[in-house]
């Protein structure tokens, strides 16, 4: 475990030394001049030095979701197939250049920021060693790959991606054919469309492939556990109930919500529910801290982005980031509030138009949230789900 965890620290910088290894050993093997291959080597060393450093950033930050983070040689891995076929797209026809696909996985396997500068990376390397190429071209062929990430970046528990597919390929079929018709000027035949015809049916199989795969290894590889986790006769939470009945009542309300608003903000419903039901759950042990948390969900094997969320919200009170769990900040604090008013003054009817709004602000003016995802929007659909659910606060006396 220590070796495999001391190999992924490694990954960033042998991505680095490869990249540089690689563009050398080509320019020799096809004789590219002093001068140009010196050029190439720091248009390199710039661009693998600017991924590495984003890379090792992001993973930090926790930029990067925690079921990719769990498998960094995914992205290594993909990066080092990228490169061996970024050379070898330098001896195709430029419309024939399937990027669109190597841009996805590198996203899929890391963030948009990580994947934007991995594809531009390879590109860049394809580009110098077809000798054909313009800037023209490249912007071309690195507008299809950017918009490919963009369309997939929403990419959730429903993983529609036909609508994707489609746009992305009808782009790089354009950009291809655009291609074709810059290089040779010559009137508009079937042959000039071609090889951009092969170059989508091969980016199409290539990203379903890459599709499956995350399919199968990210956005559902955790579902069972979670809705083992996420229902209200899970063991873990018959436990708490039997710990205490009033913060087992706390869990189901702040899960509730947790549930709605993260549903609404596209958001990860699974993890974010998961919060809600768990974030006492460390009582079990005595006090709810953070080596209790981790030791149950160690225990209860939870998944890493329900993980995240804990540590986050019990670690980083004054610092979040994460919108997952901010929403499950904002949900406690109301659940935690309307309770203790309710408790302390039953007969009053209270006035939740007044004290929702005076919840959240007291949240944002405090700056635990300054530097979190939520946006403005978020927040106006948070405080509307809120105030759209003053009949389920009559569960809570």
């Amino acid at each position: 475990m220590k070796l495999r965890h001391i190999g992924n620290k490694l990954i960033p910088y042998l991505i680095f030394l490869i990249t540089i290894g690689m563009v050398v050993a080509v320019s020799y093997l096809k004789n590219v001049e002093i001068e140009t291959s010196l050029g190439y080597l720091v248009l390199t060393v710039l661009m693998s030095g600017t991924l590495v450093f984003l890379l090792v950033a992001e993973t930090i930050q926790k930029r990067i979701r925690p079921e990719v983070l769990e498998h960094p040689e995914r992205f290594f891995l993909g990066y080092i197939f990228g490169l061996v076929a970024a050379v070898g797209f330098s001896f195709l026809p430029i419309a024939g250049w399937p990027f669109p696909f190597i841009f996805l996985y590198m996203a899929l396997n890391s963030n948009v920021a990580v994947g934007i500068v991995a594809g531009a990376l390879l590109l860049m390397i394809t580009a110098m060693f077809s000798g054909g190429s313009t800037i023209y071209i490249f912007l071309l062929v690195f507008g299809s790959g950017v918009f490919t990430i963009i369309v997939f970046q929403s990419l959730d528990q429903n993983f529609h991606t036909f609508l994707p597919t489609f746009l992305s390929s009808l782009v790089l079929f354009v950009e291809a054919s655009v291609i074709n018709i810059l290089n040779y000027h010559d009137r508009l035949t079937f042959s000039i469309f071609l090889i951009p015809l092969l170059n989508v049916f091969v980016n199409c199989l290539c990203m379903i492939f890459t599709l499956n795969i995350y399919s199968q290894s990210v956005v559902h590889k955790y579902e069972m556990k979670y809705m083992e986790l996420n229902d209200q006769l899970c063991p873990l939470l018959i436990s708490l109930k039997e710990k205490s009945i009033q913060e087992y009542y706390h869990a189901i309300h702040t899960a509730f919500f947790c549930d709605r608003i993260a549903g609404q903000l596209g958001a990860d419903r699974f993890a974010c529910r998961a919060g809600g039901f768990y974030h006492h759950i460390g009582l079990l042990l005595g006090e709810n801290s953070w080596k209790n948390i981790q030791e149950i969900c160690r225990e209860y094997d939870f998944p890493p982005g329900a993980m995240q969320i804990l540590e986050e919200y019990t670690l980083s009170k004054n610092h979040i980031v994460s919108k997952e769990t901010a929403i499950l900040l904002m949900s406690d604090s109301i659940i935690t509030s309307i309770m203790f008013l309710l408790q302390n003054g039953s007969d009053r009817k209270l006035d939740y138009d007044r004290i929702i709004p005076e919840i959240i602000n007291k949240r944002l003016y405090s700056s635990m949230l300054s530097d979190s995802k939520l946006t403005l929007h978020d927040i106006r659909v948070m405080q509307k789900i809120f105030l759209g659910e003053k009949l389920y606060y009559d569960f809570l006396r």
